[in-house]
């Protein structure tokens, strides 16, 4: 029997059904980002104020990134599959790396922005949300959501541990997926976008940021699988947040 053969066996006997993992690789991520977002953070924020609230807000975040993961890793392990591969925590050979990452993450950004000015000019509603929402917040909580707590806990559930789980990664000599790249990095992407659409937003701007955030999306899953690691993800996401950053502090 060959050691393809062995490590398919083990799966199939090792790990729960399909439709239960399934269920949880949906639900717990799902769930625990759309709740932290939607109803803990603005009840802290009214009860603790800045900068308490603030740091509460990222100290949960980084809680309920573990509790989404979790599971994930533990299925992977029973499964034979390195957690340090799986997530993609490695950082790739070189410094060329750095200035593709950054290059990527600006220049997606440019594209966004002039699709959101087109939008706004035929549609004349408003899509500035984001910065208008952001620059209520002191500059410097800001620059940490910005590229501290978004790139590296995000990255980390999303196309570190979600898309390496669903696509397999890390899993040595096993033919079979889960889903194949392409459908892991299409499911990535939509939990990503639905999870970044607030209540009160209008139907233009929630439909436009889904489409662009999902494309977004979709190129750092590209890039985990360019680099193997989702480190140049992180600064791709660090570096497309900048310009969003620089007009909420002006705005400010």
């Amino acid at each position: 029997m060959s050691m393809i053969d062995e490590k398919e066996m083990v799966l199939s006997k090792k790990t729960l059904p399909i439709w239960v993992r399934y269920m949880l690789v949906v639900s717990v991520p799902v769930l625990l980002f759309f709740g932290l977002a939607n109803i803990v953070y603005p009840v802290i924020m009214a009860v603790l104020g800045e900068p308490y609230g603030f740091v509460v807000n990222v100290a949960l975040t980084g809680l309920c990134s573990l509790v989404a993961v979790t599971p994930l890793w533990v299925f992977a392990k029973t499964e034979g599959a390195s957690v340090k591969q799986l997530v993609g925590l490695r950082k790739p050979e070189g410094v060329a790396w750095v200035f593709q990452a950054a290059g990527v993450g600006l220049g997606f950004f440019v594209v966004m922005a002039l699709s959101y000015f087109v939008i706004h000019f035929f549609t004349h509603v408003g899509t500035n949300e984001t910065t208008a929402s952001m620059s209520s917040y002191p500059w410097w909580s800001t620059m940490v959501a910005s590229f501290i707590v978004a790139p590296v806990f995000e990255e980390l559930v999303f196309r570190g541990t979600l898309f390496g789980y669903l696509t397999y990664q890390g899993y040595e000599g096993v033919r079979v997926r889960r889903v194949t790249v392409v459908v892991g990095a299409v499911l990535v992407a939509v939990f990503f976008a639905s999870l970044h659409v607030t209540p009160g937003m209008d139907v233009v701007s929630a439909v436009a940021g889904v489409v662009s955030l999902g494309l977004f999306s979709g190129v750092l899953s590209w890039v985990r699988l360019k680099f193997d690691s989702i480190v140049p993800c992180m600064v791709v996401h660090a570096f497309y947040n900048t310009p969003i950053v620089v007009m909420s502090l002006l705005a400010s």
